[in-house]
């Protein structure tokens, strides 16, 4: 196996100046203690609510959950900076940003398909920001393994990619699975994939996060939508600091919702089933339009105060109406660690 090394990172906004210059690891980015505990530190550059730049996390999600649809939804909230605000994911002052997704399922036609749906519901303006700074690629057919099933890092690719991403806020990988050749169900694998995730998060200086599936084991049991959920090694999760998980409602949430069973296909949940960076936050209800694509409903969020009014199913529009934007702030309390 080869060894994973430190390669050059881009220098932070508000360095910590190193205690004795003398004394390095190799290894390691050494922090005076002295100046960090009487300097006011770094504000901490969020992408999307509790994933930041330099870090990375993952989208667990059942089969046709609508991952890809909610990955197209967020790069275009990411290009936008918050002004197309449907998913409402994006970090509260995050500016227009540039930011990849990444495809190694789904060729150009489909792509293009599904971008054709999302261009129904941007103001002409919007859109403008979403055509600068939104790149989509596919890798279908193509996709290099980032790690050999010998846990060997595809060094060539990587340098690549960290090179291509310079001056990006975030890259989507979708999905896991094709981006490596090694066993998802052994921790050592996986945790070698995800220091490859950490060395392109750092190199780039951006937030990368990967799409994965469910496993079978979660979706017959209905625990979907927690933590464990991941398939394969629970390494995928320990080593992320973002995990949203994707997953169809269950009876007791149809239930709190007001959503008849017949009506349950066109909503999911997303839950933040693992938050490092930032306070826990509840289970979010996103509605499925006739298009596939995906938008945060806060009226059946709120039914259980509203007296369950029962929403009604969506139909393709040409522009959607303007959504009330992310209000979620960073909890000051919630710092790295």
């Amino acid at each position: 196996m080869v060894a994973i090394m430190s390669a050059a990172l881009p220098t932070p906004t508000n360095p910590l100046v190193p205690a004795r210059p003398e004394r390095t690891l190799s290894f390691a980015r050494m922090i005076d203690v002295k100046y960090a505990m009487e300097h006011t530190p770094p504000k901490i550059r969020f992408v999307l609510h509790g994933l930041a730049r330099r870090y990375a996390g993952g989208l667990i999600a059942q089969g046709s959950a609508g991952k890809s649809h909610l990955l197209l939804g967020i790069g275009c909230e990411v290009a936008t900076g918050g002004a197309y605000g449907e998913i409402g994911l994006v970090a509260q002052d995050l500016a227009p940003s540039k930011v990849l997704y990444l495809s190694a399922e789904e060729d150009e036609d489909v792509l293009h398909d599904r971008l054709d749906r999302v261009a129904g519901h941007l103001k002409p303006d919007v859109r403008e920001m979403v055509y600068e700074n939104f790149e989509v690629g596919s890798a279908l057919g193509t996709t290099p393994a980032l790690m050999s099933r010998h846990l060997d890092p595809n060094e060539t690719v990587i340098a690549e990619i960290i090179d291509y991403l310079k001056g990006y806020a975030a890259v989507f990988f979708d999905p896991l699975r094709k981006w490596h050749d090694g066993d998802e169900n052994q921790s050592a694998d996986m945790t070698v994939m995800t220091k490859i995730f950490d060395r392109i998060a750092l190199g780039a200086d951006c937030a990368v996060l990967f799409a994965h599936h469910v496993g079978k084991g979660a979706t017959r049991g209905g625990s979907a939508d927690q933590a464990d959920a991941a398939r394969g090694s629970g390494a995928i999760t320990d080593n992320i600091r973002l995990q949203l998980n994707l997953s169809k409602l269950n009876e007791t949430q149809l239930t709190e919702y007001g959503i008849g069973k017949n009506d349950a296909s066109w909503y999911v949940a997303m839950d933040f089933t693992k938050l490092n960076h930032a306070a826990p936050e509840g289970t979010r209800v996103l509605h499925r339009r006739a298009d596939g694509t995906l938008y945060r409903d806060e009226i059946v969020e709120n039914a259980q105060e509203i007296g369950r009014v029962k929403p009604r199913r969506s139909k393709i529009v040409s522009i959607a109406p303007e959504r009330k934007q992310n209000n979620t702030k960073e909890d000051d309390a919630w710092t790295i660690g």
